[in-house]
């Protein structure tokens, strides 16, 4: 956690934080056990330059050393404010195994599609679901040609968590 770290700091503190996954990751590769990295609030990581040329490096290279990367953010613009940020933010989802996008306002969709064109593109019928899907259904990428939608379901007791 490196909310308390000032704003100079808070950069070098990003840098040190993937670097010690990275470490992790690469011990983890030795004992024979997945690693599983989740960045919330992954625009931080994107706003940089350095920690969002990281990020693409760990996107390219983690599966291959049993890591599992997850990022999440509130607003597909986070990943298309710049050529250069659109850039990476496309070599990110190229990479992805998996793309989980939960419902996205009609106004967020152009950058949606934006980001996707190379990656099998986003049709006019995906797009509808996206944009009309409820709470806990997103629309799920599983390659190219693969999509559909599905109810993300919580185990019981999880709900609760975040309802309190």
């Amino acid at each position: 956690d490196i909310k308390e770290l000032g704003k100079q700091l808070k950069k070098i503190g990003m840098l040190i934080v993937q670097d010690q996954v990275w470490g992790r990751v690469t011990k983890n590769r030795g004992q024979g056990k997945t690693t599983r990295y989740y960045m919330d609030e992954f625009h931080l990581l994107l706003k940089e330059e350095q920690t969002a040329s990281y990020s693409v490096e760990i996107w390219k290279r983690f599966r291959k050393w049993g890591g599992i990367p997850t990022g999440i953010t509130q607003n597909i613009k986070d990943f298309v404010g710049t050529e250069e940020l659109a850039r990476k933010s496309t070599a990110i989802i190229n990479a992805s195994q998996y793309s989980f996008i939960f419902p996205l306002a009609p106004n967020d969709m152009q950058d949606l599609c934006k980001l996707y064109e190379k990656a099998g593109a986003i049709n006019e019928s995906e797009q509808e679901d996206i944009v009309n899907n409820g709470r806990g259904r997103a629309f799920v990428i599983t390659s190219p040609s693969e999509r559909t939608c599905v109810d993300i379901v919580a185990a019981e007791g999880i709900e609760d968590l975040f309802t309190m």
